[in-house]
């Protein structure tokens, strides 16, 4: 493995190689020495675990690739530690639930992809955890019916859609 230092002796990353090709795991580190990054390679391409830290020393994201592509469960992070969003992916597509959520917790929205595109049920919810939006996508287009709903859950506002065009 090869080290590098800042000009103050500060280690900055812990680089493995193999046959002058980086593979292995990586460590890049903030100044004060704290984690930034680490990801694997496999003869200079991502393939593993990678996660990313910000300045508080918390993770920002975390998820895995398998041959350079994104494969498996990622996850975004607010600053304060708290999960984001958490997208599946299936050798760099977008595949399944993908949620999004409130900094304070609780679930902001959530739809099906299938294919790098919405395909399916979407929904959203306040900061209460009252749905506020339901309706679904076809090839990433609002399609059907979508509902709005104020907080006591009576809908306000009903919205028909075919290929992404109001009707």
């Amino acid at each position: 493995y090869v080290l590098s230092f800042s000009n103050k002796g500060t280690l900055l990353s812990r680089n493995e190689y193999s046959r002058d090709t980086l593979n292995g795991p990586q460590y890049f580190y903030q100044r004060d020495g704290k984690l930034k990054k680490l990801q694997t390679l496999k003869m200079g391409v991502l393939d593993g675990l990678q996660q990313k830290y910000g300045t508080n020393g918390k993770m920002l994201e975390s998820g895995s690739y398998v041959s350079g592509k994104k494969d498996g469960v990622f996850m975004w992070y607010y600053t304060n530690g708290k999960v984001a969003s958490e997208y599946i992916y299936v050798l760099g597509s977008i595949e399944g639930k993908v949620a999004f959520f409130h900094e304070e917790g609780g679930m902001k929205s959530s739809t099906i992809y299938q294919g790098n595109k919405r395909n399916g049920a979407y929904l959203e919810y306040d900061k209460e955890n009252r749905k506020v939006v339901e309706g679904s996508y076809v090839d990433d287009l609002k399609n059907g019916k979508w509902l709005y709903y104020d907080e006591e859950g009576t809908v306000v506002r009903k919205e028909r859609f075919k290929k992404g065009v109001q009707r």
